[in-house]
């Protein structure tokens, strides 16, 4: 005996298209553009300044996409520096290597 008898799947095939259909209504409800003709608004920015900036982001074009390329600047060539101590007398060099001498506590 299946679970899924034939009253069940009318039921479920009659809810998901009222879902389908609901959902559709409304996503083309809002997507749909205004019919109503948009009022300019005047923005109190002086626009010979804005004129005189570069955009940070191109103007939208009314279809297609906006294309942002960004380019790396060149890095320059890393700087190799050469170091040279001066050399150590043997003198020296005994001296810095000698071991220190033990101390006695006197007991």
């Amino acid at each position: 005996m299946s679970r899924f008898t034939l009253p069940r799947v009318q039921s479920i095939a009659i809810w998901t298209g009222a879902a389908v259909t609901w959902g559709a209504a409304i996503t083309a409800h809002i997507l749909e553009p205004a019919r109503a003709e948009p009022t300019p608004v005047q923005s109190p920015v002086n626009e010979q300044l804005v004129a005189s900036v570069d955009p940070v982001m191109p103007a939208v074009p009314s279809s297609g996409l906006v294309i942002i390329r960004h380019e790396k600047p060149e890095t320059p060539a890393p700087r190799t520096i050469y170091v040279q101590q001066p050399s150590a007398t043997p003198a020296q060099t005994a001296q810095a290597s000698a071991a220190p001498q033990p101390k006695s506590s006197g007991s």
